[in-house]
């Protein structure tokens, strides 16, 4: 009897305190598996914000080169309309030179002054 007496004090059974270890042991192995899932997902948003970071960068970076590639062709575009307007100016001249040639080969030469 005075061993009932014990138990109801307070203190605890062989099974009880094993009970009791294995509950805590699981507690501590579950606290254990939290912190690692938490690590797991914070390293898997890390890598998701720099592959997102590097995307970013990459489409930055197209779009950078397709800009400066329209303003090379815009002024190579510019280059040739100026080539080509020059060319039209230089053949306009050259025409207006010809006619302004002929005219002068058939026109009568002018009488020297004074008649004798």
């Amino acid at each position: 009897m005075p061993r009932n007496k014990r138990l109801r004090r307070g203190s605890r059974s062989r099974s009880q305190k094993t009970g009791a270890l294995d509950a805590a042991l699981v507690k501590k192995a579950e606290a254990e598996a939290k912190k690692i899932a938490a690590q797991e997902a914070a390293a898997e948003r890390k890598l998701a914000a720099e592959q997102a970071k590097l995307a970013a960068q990459e489409l930055a970076a197209a779009k950078k080169a397709e800009a400066d590639a329209r303003k090379a062709a815009a002024a190579q575009a510019k280059q040739i309309a100026q080539q080509e307007a020059a060319e039209r100016k230089a053949a306009a001249a050259l025409k207006k030179a010809e006619a302004a040639a002929r005219k002068a080969a058939l026109a009568p030469p002018e009488p020297v002054w004074p008649f004798p």
